[in-house]
Formats: C-alpha cells, sequence, structure tokens
C-alpha cells in the first residue's frame, strides 16, 4: 500500500476501535500498533477497483488474518460486549427515527423527540440477540456485525401497533415510561386551565396518579382486548380530566383561611424571617397544657402560616411531636425538599443509590408522592388541632 492507502487502513482500524471498543475488549493492543505490524502483501488497491470496495476487501482480509471470528464468538459471553450490541442497536433505531416520518402509533403514544416504533427494550433485545447473533455467529469482520444490525432492523422495524399494545399490557417499563412522559405535557395543559394559582406539584401529583390508573387498567384487563393507541391515549386524556375536575372541587371548598396555601420554605430575608422574632424563642413558648385557641389565630392567615411553620421546624414547639409523630423520616424528606432544595432525583440518589433511567423515573415519582402525601397529612393534622377554634 502507499502512504495515503496505509493512512486510509489505518483510519479504518481507528474507526473499528471507536465503534466496537477493540481494545477495550482486549482484540488488540491499539489500532496503531496494528497498522504498523499487519503483512500488507496484495493489500495494495487496484486499478480497477472502487474505494468501497478495496476498503472492505482490505478489512475482510486483516480480519480473518487476526482471526475475528473466534473473537466474536468467544465475546458473545462478555457481557460488555452484549451491552454494546444493544448500544449499537439503539444508536441505529435512533438515526432510522430520525429520518423516518413519525408513525401514527408514536403520534399517539409519543413525544416528538422518542418513538415507541424504534425502541428496544431489555426483554425484546434479548430475543433478538439470540435470533440474529448467537444463532449466527461467525462474522468475519466487525463490518459485518454492523450489516446483520442493519439487517435486523429491516426486519423487525418499526414495530406495528399490535406488538406495542401487546408489551404495553405485559407492564414493559421501557415502553410504558415514555408514555408515562408523553402523558405530562397534557396534564400540565389541563392543570394551567384550572384556574386560580398553579402550582407545579399538582401536576405532578395528578400525572402519578393518571401513570397509576392507566397502567393498570391496561394491564389488568380492564380495557378490551381491542384496545389500540387511540383509544389508550383518550382513556388517559380522560382520566387526566377526571382528575382535574376533582382538583377544581377540592379548591371550591376551601373556606376560611386556606391551610393548604403555607408555604414550608422559610425566606432568606432575616429580616422577615418569623425565627427572628421574641415568641419564636422556646423560653417563651405556651404550656402544652395551654389550649390552641390561646396562640393561633384560625381567622388569621399570619398566625396559621406562622405557628404552623414554627410548630414543623422547631422541635421544641408544644404542637410539634402532635404534628410529626409517626412520620419522623417522610418530614425528613419533606424538609430536606423545601428548606435544602433537594429536587427528587438528588433524595433518590442520597437514599437509594445509583439506578438506571427508567429506575430514576419511577423512584422520584414515588418520593413526589410520599412528600405531597406527609405535607397533606400534616395539613390536616394541624386543621384538626385548630378546629374547635375554627368552629
Amino acid at each position: 500500500m502507499n502512504p495515503s492507502e496505509k493512512a486510509s487502513f489505518l483510519e479504518f482500524l481507528r474507526k473499528d476501535d471507536e465503534h466496537w471498543e477493540l481494545t477495550r475488549l482486549g482484540f488488540w493492543k491499539n489500532p496503531e500498533q496494528e497498522a504498523r505490524s499487519w503483512n500488507e502483501a496484495g493489500a495494495a488497491r487496484l486499478s480497477d477497483e472502487s474505494f468501497v470496495a478495496w476498503k472492505y476487501r482490505v478489512l475482510r482480509a486483516y480480519y480473518q488474518e487476526r482471526n475475528y471470528s473466534k473473537f466474536y464468538r468467544n465475546s458473545l459471553l462478555d457481557r460488555r460486549f452484549v451491552f454494546l450490541l444493544k448500544r449499537r442497536l439503539t444508536l441505529l433505531l435512533q438515526r432510522i427515527f430520525s429520518d423516518q416520518e413519525r408513525t401514527q402509533l408514536d403520534q399517539y403514544l409519543a413525544n416528538t423527540d422518542e418513538s415507541l416504533s424504534y425502541v428496544v427494550s431489555a426483554h425484546h433485545f434479548d430475543h433478538l440477540f439470540l435470533r440474529y447473533f448467537l444463532q449466527e455467529a461467525d462474522w468475519v469482520a466487525p463490518f459485518e456485525v454492523q450489516l446483520q444490525l442493519e439487517k435486523l432492523t429491516d426486519a423487525e422495524f418499526p414495530l406495528s401497533e399490535t406488538e406495542v399494545m401487546q408489551r404495553l399490557r405485559a407492564n414493559d417499563t421501557h415502553c410504558w415510561s415514555i408514555f408515562y412522559r408523553h402523558l405530562k405535557p397534557y396534564v400540565i395543559g389541563l392543570v394551567r386551565q384550572i384556574g386560580g394559582s398553579f402550582q407545579m406539584e399538582d401536576a405532578d401529583e395528578i400525572w402519578n396518579e393518571v401513570c397509576f390508573v392507566v397502567n393498570g387498567a391496561l394491564i389488568n384487563g380492564r380495557l378490551d382486548e381491542a384496545t389500540g393507541a387511540k383509544d389508550l391515549i383518550s382513556y388517559a386524556v380522560g382520566v387526566i380530566r377526571n382528575k382535574c375536575r376533582e382538583l377544581c372541587r377540592i379548591r371550591s371548598r376551601q373556606k376560611r383561611v386556606d391551610v393548604e396555601s403555607i408555604t414550608y420554605r422559610l425566606a432568606d430575608d432575616t429580616e422577615s424571617n418569623l425565627f427572628d422574632d421574641e415568641s419564636c424563642i422556646p423560653a417563651n413558648f405556651p404550656s402544652h397544657d395551654t389550649p390552641v385557641a390561646h396562640y393561633v389565630d384560625a381567622f388569621d392567615p399570619d398566625s396559621v402560616r406562622a405557628t404552623m411553620i414554627l410548630a414543623l421546624y422547631n422541635q421544641t414547639h408544644p404542637l410539634h411531636e402532635a404534628l410529626v409523630k409517626g412520620l419522623e423520616d417522610e418530614v425528613a424528606v419533606l424538609l430536606e425538599h423545601y428548606t435544602e432544595d433537594m429536587s427528587y432525583e438528588a433524595l433518590v440518589q442520597k437514599y437509594e443509590g445509583p439506578v438506571s433511567k427508567e429506575e430514576m423515573i419511577r423512584l422520584a415519582a414515588r418520593y413526589r408522592q410520599m412528600v405531597k402525601r406527609v405535607k397533606n397529612k400534616l395539613i390536616q393534622r394541624y386543621a384538626g388541632l385548630i378546629k374547635a377554634r375554627v368552629e
């Protein structure tokens, strides 16, 4: 090979190393050394040979000499290589998805940047791996593995509506997570139309409930076997509307001082920090035997808010134990979320450790629900303490 051909050959090997991680998997030490040491006899480009034909001829010759097929067969038992195959398949599907018009299935069930027609979950990949790679395991060079991936995508994708609905009914968490994210904008849009003070927590809570209801309806058979993508999104939107109506009814029943309007986060401005007041010094607290009505005016929003915040944050306050008893762990998470500004994802990382992307979505939703539930319990308890004074 002339110098130009040698440079091209080295670039071929570098690309293979980049795409197939041959150094990391132990096939070679590095592509530069391989290019220098290979016996290139007969590898020069022929006068009537196209560049593409020469590329594949020289790569086939090199990898045959290096016995890549044996390396491939051994690598099928290496989890790193299997993971690499799945990643290469995912990248190929993403490229195909970006070049194609959105399928009707995706229009119903996925956001614009995601797809259920071109998606491969862990269980689905296991089936494809067995069929397309374990049963045909004698590839001469990496480019033949890539050609097999392309053959796979041509034969298996896009997924049909029937296949996707079957996977949803089988509770395929990867497919469900894509559909759940598609529901979020619907929820936010409808909650915003309720009017009044829009709270992102309202949307998060409704979204969690809707995902739970829709998932249960499909996998438990409450939606019949004929249910398709359009039926599923229509049902989900109906559930969202019902949840929003329920929120409207709750708001319409609120009377007197709105206990639920209490803000847990403390002000950064020390001049307006309620803890700087003399009444917040433990020595000045009323006796535990003193009726609540003597130190909280249920008709005064400032008194209602200030007393609850003080009782929640200050462990020496006479109302603190009554508020948090039995909820100590949940209240600790709530305080971290509101006072330390920790996101739900950060809470998951703190208490659960490293998790996958799909698991992060599920656990963050669980922590969000937990914070919402404990907040409601605290409000109900506090409302019970001052109920006699309100009446």
